[in-house]
């Protein structure tokens, strides 16, 4: 199937799966949209993409927010649960610090957490799907199946797709419409499950600062977006067929994302050609 180097099962956002599909997670397309090479050593060097900090912090908070939506605790007690989330999302997976304190982060996570419970969770309606997993093939490759697999934060009893996203600065809502893969995969997912009824179908980014302020982002895709999509994948995975995983892929660095900040495999790509005075120069 693959000339080359065999992708792992546990290769970030995209693997080989039990039934001889290949599985593509919205991550995984988004990488490979950025810069096809973030993409491929993402799969083959699944250790070396490591989180930070700023990573335990979002996914503690996602379990803060996960527990509320399941009923598990009321959301008055949001900030008092985010210290355990906090312990527990840090022993999960090796991280890297940016700098933050320990204090530091159970302070951010407690804020995230409570700001939620405060402004976001009193308009999102309840009783819908909490963390809700998919897969569904979207066509093949050739003629190897090409499935999308993920997990969607919340599918709202109103038609409504919600993710909880952490941030230290606000989103642009023109720029998530026009060009985000995540909600064209996730409403393709609830349209093909049968979780939402109508399109467009509705979708909201949820977002935390890091200040403590919330801003919900809206969105919308269409039977337009969803078919696309799809087509971007398949594109994806037949490239992926084709090429194999031993040699590099095309490199791009024309997204903020390459840097020594965003990306992990930065010292050994651009960042191998690039001096300290080069990243920081200003005229």
């Amino acid at each position: 199937m693959f000339s080359g180097h065999e992708v792992p099962e546990r290769g970030k956002g995209m693997k080989i799966r039990e039934d001889g599909g290949v599985a593509i997670r919205q991550s995984w397309l988004n990488d490979f949209l950025l810069c096809p090479e973030r993409a491929r050593r993402n799969v083959v060097e699944p250790d070396a993409n490591i989180g930070s900090d700023l990573t335990v912090i979002g996914t503690a908070m996602h379990a803060v927010i996960e527990q509320v939506l399941s009923g598990e605790i009321d959301p008055g007690a949001a900030a008092e649960a985010a210290p355990e989330a906090l312990q527990m999302a840090a022993e999960a997976e090796p991280w890297k610090s940016t700098g933050l304190t320990p204090e530091e982060m159970v302070g951010q996570t407690r804020l995230m957490s409570a700001a939620w419970a405060d402004n976001v969770y009193p308009i999102m309606p309840p009783g819908g799907q909490v963390e809700y997993r998919f897969e569904f093939q979207i066509g093949e490759a050739d003629g190897t199946p090409v499935w999308f697999e993920g997990t969607i934060d919340y599918v709202a009893p109103n038609n409504t797709v919600w993710d909880h996203k952490s941030a230290s600065r606000k989103y642009q809502q023109w720029e998530k419409q026009r060009w985000a893969v995540q909600p064209s995969v996730y409403c393709a997912a609830a349209v093909h499950d049968g979780l939402v009824t109508q399109v467009p179908v509705k979708f909201f980014y949820d977002v935390m600062l890091r200040n403590g302020d919330t801003q919900i982002v809206e969105l919308q895709r269409d039977i337009g977006h969803i078919s696309f999509v799809r087509k971007q994948a398949l594109s994806a995975a037949q490239f992926a067929l084709r090429y194999g995983m031993d040699n590099p892929w095309p490199l791009n660095d024309q997204s903020a994302l390459c840097s020594h900040i965003w990306c992990p495999f930065w010292d050994t790509c651009k960042g191998a050609d690039m001096s300290g005075d080069e990243l920081t120069w200003k005229p």
